[in-house]
């Protein structure tokens, strides 16, 4: 009789602990972090993931366009320039280019319509891997 009071005991202590326990983790939801302080994920640096960006064209341009540049700051890669119109649409898409500019000749420039926003990306590799520029705007008068 006396092993059954002990267990009952024991018990209710460890149910008192572990709702006294339950109490305070629930007024303190973001237990076990300090209350200034931000959970944030740390990527090491060998990890960091760098990205072209464009220069130019962008904006309303009074002239053809002659060039397509970007700033890269990573190792040297072979891109892609793609020439979108406003539907979306791909009017052009450039060789592999070796540096940071890209200049086309006449009959590509040709396919670029006057007074029609036009959108334009530079990227490198393929599928899921593929480093790729945000989408810039331009537009010929």
């Amino acid at each position: 009789m006396r092993s059954h009071s002990k267990d009952r005991k024991l018990t209710r202590v460890l149910g008192v602990s572990l709702l006294a326990l339950a109490l305070s983790t629930g007024l303190d939801p973001d237990y076990p972090f300090a209350q200034d302080a931000t959970p944030r994920v740390q990527v090491p640096g060998d990890w960091e993931r760098k990205f072209p960006v464009t220069i130019s064209p962008r904006g309303d341009l009074d002239r053809s366009v002659s060039r397509f540049s970007w700033i890269w700051k990573g190792e040297p890669m072979d891109w892609f320039v793609v020439v979108l119109d406003q539907r979306m649409e791909v009017l052009l898409t450039s060789d592999h280019i070796s540096g940071t500019n890209w200049s086309p000749d006449a009959s590509e420039i040709a396919n670029l319509v006057a007074g029609q926003r036009l959108y334009w990306y530079v990227a490198s590799g393929e599928g899921p891997w593929q480093l790729r520029s945000d989408l810039q705007s331009f537009a010929l008068r």
